[in-house]
């Protein structure tokens, strides 16, 4: 099991973003090329029941479903099209289950909105982009925004189970 690097705040990752803000991480990218199947992105309509994750300290974040266009390389624009629940998380080696019923459109792909974040596993060879970010925060059905080249290569050990239909 990959274990998470530590806390992560979007400075790091992005150092012309204000340490002091949250900023939103779109997953283009998985280490392990994604979830069982592969899959970067929602392969097809359906409701997630479950988030999985691994943190190296507890925290929270607001989960969400973004669209992704024009990803090339470091850059893309995204928009958020979905705000699910807060989640706040332990500390802890093992994988998190948190319940949830969110409707997932295919082709939809996770994200996150955060200051810091401990549930990410970083690489330091990994050339890679894993994430695109985002400050300031991305609008709920706001327009596709571009990333203006801030990536991260660090993955989030973060994963969506969910059934397919309604």
């Amino acid at each position: 099991m990959t274990q998470p690097t530590g806390p992560v705040i979007c400075r790091q990752d992005a150092h012309a973003f204000d340490a002091t803000k949250p900023c939103d991480r779109v997953a283009v990218q998985f280490l392990d090329t994604g979830s069982p199947g592969g899959n970067k992105k929602a392969p097809k309509d359906g409701i997630i029941k479950r988030i999985n994750l691994v943190a190296f300290t507890k925290g929270h974040f607001r989960f969400d479903l973004a669209k992704v266009k024009n990803l090339h390389g470091d850059n893309g624009k995204a928009k958020i099209v979905h705000r699910g629940p807060k989640i706040d998380y332990q500390s802890s080696a093992r994988i998190q289950t948190f319940h949830v019923h969110e409707r997932v459109h295919k082709g939809e792909y996770l994200a996150i909105r955060s200051q810091k974040t401990s549930f990410l596993y970083c690489l330091s060879a990994s050339e890679s982009t894993e994430q695109l970010l985002f400050q300031p925060v991305l609008a709920l059905n706001g327009p596709f925004t571009s990333n203006a080249g801030h990536t991260s290569t660090c993955t989030m050990l973060l994963r969506a189970v969910y059934a397919k239909g309604s």
